[in-house]
């Protein structure tokens, strides 16, 4: 009896030991996240965000009232992406894979997301990279890259997550009031450039 608790035992400490391992491995940063500086979200990011929104919706109401297109440009900082992302998140439906600790860093001519989200239980960290690309006058995000820490994900969830950040950022399922002409990454901000038709 004896040994048979002694081996059930070790059995236990060899699973728990592996569990342990495996929730580190999940929570380890993915590569290109290591050593980005964390943003804060905070409510003057969120209504400064939404103060450049309303520029873009003069801009709309311009055009309308006018009857001659209206160029703008917005200049969006990582804290004012960040804190908007998180409120948006927030609103978000459960069929949509869910993300805690977001954060938009805004690096060389791109955007990297970092998050965690829940696998079977386990949260992994995660990190997805796209860039602006310009086609036939439409600028979109297309997704470059979907990192993860010392754990891979599956296939299909990698498929399902790119599926739903394509969809997320795709103009035509954003419903915009305006034409976006132009992404760009300018000394860690994000200008937008934009033209709003009659």
């Amino acid at each position: 009896m004896r040994a048979l608790n002694r081996i059930l035992f070790a059995v236990l400490c060899i699973a728990l030991a592996i569990a342990i391992a495996a929730f580190v491995a999940a929570r380890q940063k993915p590569a290109i996240a290591r050593n980005l500086t964390p943003v804060a979200i905070s409510p003057a990011a969120v209504e400064s965000f939404d103060q450049k929104a309303d520029t873009l919706q003069q801009a709309v109401d311009a055009a309308k009232q006018s009857g001659i297109a209206q160029a703008v440009t917005v200049t969006f900082s990582e804290a004012e992406l960040t804190s908007k992302a998180a409120e948006a998140l927030r609103q978000l439906p459960d069929s949509v894979i869910k993300a805690d600790n977001l954060e938009l860093h805004l690096v060389d001519n791109g955007v990297v997301a970092t998050s965690t989200i829940d696998v079977a239980g386990v949260p992994v960290s995660i990190a997805v990279v796209a860039e602006p690309v310009t086609t036939d006058g439409t600028t979109t995000f297309v997704i470059k890259d979907i990192q993860t820490g010392a754990i891979a994900l599956p296939d299909s969830l990698r498929a399902q997550i790119d599926s739903q950040l394509q969809r997320q950022i795709s103009p035509a399922t954003l419903n915009l009031p305006f034409d976006v002409t132009g992404l760009q990454i300018e000394n860690g901000q994000l200008v937008l450039r934009a033209t709003a038709n009659p």
